[in-house]
C-alpha cells in the first residue's frame, strides 16, 4: 500500500521534470488525468473499463447541451432562434 501511494506522490513530480516548465500545458493535464484514474482504479481495485464515445452525449444534461450547441453556432457565424416544436398526437 505504501508503495502505491509513494508512486502516485512521486510520478506528477516527474512528468513535470520530463516534460520541462516550457512544455504544453495540455500535455501535463492529460497526465494529471491519467494519474487521476490510476489512483482510483488502485483505491477501489476495479479493472479500467472504457466509457464509450458517447459516454458524455448520453449523461449530459439537456439545457447544458442546448446552450453549448448555440454557443458552438454561434462561433461558427450563425445566428440561432429555438423555437419549440408542437407535437402532433
Amino acid at each position: 500500500m505504501l508503495q502505491r501511494v509513494l508512486i502516485l506522490i512521486w510520478l506528477p513530480n516527474f512528468v513535470v521534470y520530463l516534460l520541462g516548465e516550457e512544455r504544453s500545458r495540455a500535455a501535463i493535464a492529460v497526465a494529471h488525468s491519467i494519474l487521476v484514474i490510476a489512483y482510483h482504479l488502485i483505491q477501489r481495485n476495479t479493472p479500467y473499463s472504457e466509457l464509450g464515445a458517447s459516454y458524455f452525449d448520453r449523461h449530459e444534461k439537456t439545457h447544458l447541451k442546448k446552450k453549448r450547441l448555440i454557443k458552438q453556432l454561434e462561433q461558427l457565424g450563425y445566428q440561432v432562434n429555438l423555437e419549440p416544436v408542437s407535437v402532433a398526437s
